[in-house]
């Protein structure tokens, strides 16, 4: 059994089991092969927008017998998808700017799709705010520390729930779970925030503002 990194084992972890999958960024494959010799799922869409990357995933494939299993396929967000193909899409590693345009843009795509596991490299408040506005609720969240940084891996289901804005900052299973690592994630925010204001000119009132306000957040969240 291949052994995945600790990002990509926790975006494992929250795949459900059965489940028609796509994986959009699919890179050196490794999610893909895991779950199919995991036999966590049958079949995996794997897709990528680089043609460079899906010729050197076409040769691994072959090599490990996997070609009835993993669909590859070239191109921009889910546009290779048809509607209805998968129930699950993992998008992960990438920022929330472009997380967020291709979910914008290829909502046609998402109309089957009931679960979303995205991991975002940025601003992860931004995708639980878009996709809570959106039609889909959190399932479940996981944070991890792999070497020095932090990732955060969110499941999110069809439906709708209403959130305080502070679960969408931090997220509310997080904030329920209240582990080990994503405390030592706040400590560290908290002390960020406190060297941002240090060298914030005094002018910059509504900087300083946000800054304040989200390190007494983080100080409540801490005790």
């Amino acid at each position: 059994m291949i052994k995945l990194p600790l990002r990509l084992e926790t975006i494992a972890s929250l795949v459900p089991k059965g489940t028609q999958l796509a994986d959009l960024g699919c890179d050196q494959l490794l999610l893909a092969q895991f779950l199919i010799e995991k036999e966590w799922v049958k079949r995996v869409i794997a897709i990528d927008v680089s043609p460079k990357v899906i010729i050197k995933a076409q040769s691994k494939i072959k090599q490990l017998d996997l070609t009835s299993k993993i669909d590859l396929r070239c191109g921009d967000g889910l546009i290779p998808l048809k509607v209805g193909e998968v129930e699950t899409l993992v998008i992960a590693g990438l920022g929330h700017y472009k997380i967020i345009e291709i979910l914008k843009r290829d909502q046609k795509q998402l109309k089957g799709i009931d679960n979303l596991i995205i991991q975002s490299n940025t601003k992860v408040p931004h995708i639980r705010q878009y996709l809570t506005t959106h039609g889909f609720y959190i399932e479940a969240e996981k944070m991890i520390k792999e070497g020095s940084h932090y990732y955060i891996v969110i499941l999110f289901k069809r439906g709708k729930r209403k959130y305080k804005k502070h679960d969408l900052i931090l997220g509310p299973c997080l904030r329920q779970e209240k582990s080990s690592t994503w405390q030592q994630y706040l400590a560290q925010e908290k002390e960020q925030q406190q060297k941002l204001l240090a060298v914030i000119p005094f002018w910059y009132i509504n900087k300083r503002w946000q800054r304040r306000r989200y390190s007494r957040l983080l100080s409540k969240e801490l005790r």
